[in-house]
């Protein structure tokens, strides 16, 4: 190829990449501060890292579905018993991911929420990491680490059913995993520290969970219900 020939390549790639970030850069609402309401479908994202304020309640408010909000790996730390991002009203279609949320009361609740997704948050010193309400929805690749220490409050409770927690790590938890939502699969997460590493208080699915660091693996009133598909330590 010859010189010029590189050189049109390069212009052409050049300009296309502009033109994605360009574009992507658009699409994408910036959020620089808290207390943020989402009312409009689309795309969110966190632009920098941001504290609260003294004021209660939720910092980020999701009241529509039909969104993704990216926290783009920056943090949002609480400096009360605030909840960090939350739902409002019965959605579908949410996405909150790549993100540090600590010291909040709750770091993340889709609360009746259809085929929403939690992924890739790291949740530290909250009361209670995650929450899910609804139908079909996901957690995954998730870090909880000192929720709720000494409270009783789940890292992780799971109250949508026919829903997947999969692939998260939870560490200085006196509970792991709530279970109330029937039809879920708990797969392929890991504990460390913690009391109780998974509860059944509603039948589901598990496999592939190490729990060995945890005083008691698994408990709940349907934990006999539940079908162990194996490959759990």
């Amino acid at each position: 190829m010859s010189v010029l020939k590189h050189l049109k390549l390069f212009v052409v790639l050049l300009f296309a990449t502009f033109a994605y970030s360009s574009t992507a850069s658009a699409a994408c609402t910036p959020i620089n501060s808290v207390p943020f309401a989402i009312t409009s479908s689309g795309q969110y994202c966190l632009s920098n890292n941001v504290q609260t304020s003294g004021a209660a309640g939720i910092q980020i408010s999701i009241g529509i579905g039909n969104v993704t909000l990216d926290l783009g790996g920056f943090s949002l730390k609480c400096m009360a018993a605030q909840n960090a991002i939350m739902t409002t009203t019965s959605v579908s279609n949410v996405i909150v991911e790549n993100g540090t949320i600590r010291d909040c009361n709750y770091a993340v609740a889709i609360n009746n929420c259809t085929s929403c997704s939690v992924r890739n948050i790291q949740a530290i010193n909250n009361s209670i990491g995650i929450v899910a309400s609804g139908f079909a929805s996901r957690v995954e690749n998730n870090q909880i680490r000192n929720d709720n220490a000494s409270a009783g409050n789940p890292a992780i409770l799971m109250d949508a059913y026919a829903s997947l927690i999969s692939s998260n790590h939870i560490s200085g938890s006196s509970l792991g995993i709530m279970n109330r939502g029937k039809g879920n699969v708990i797969r392929a997460n890991s504990f460390g520290q913690c009391g109780t590493a998974i509860r059944f208080d509603t039948r589901a699915t598990y496999q592939d969970n190490l729990t060995q660091l945890c005083t008691t693996a698994f408990s709940g009133a349907d934990l006999a219900n539940s079908t162990d598909a194996g490959g759990n330590f």
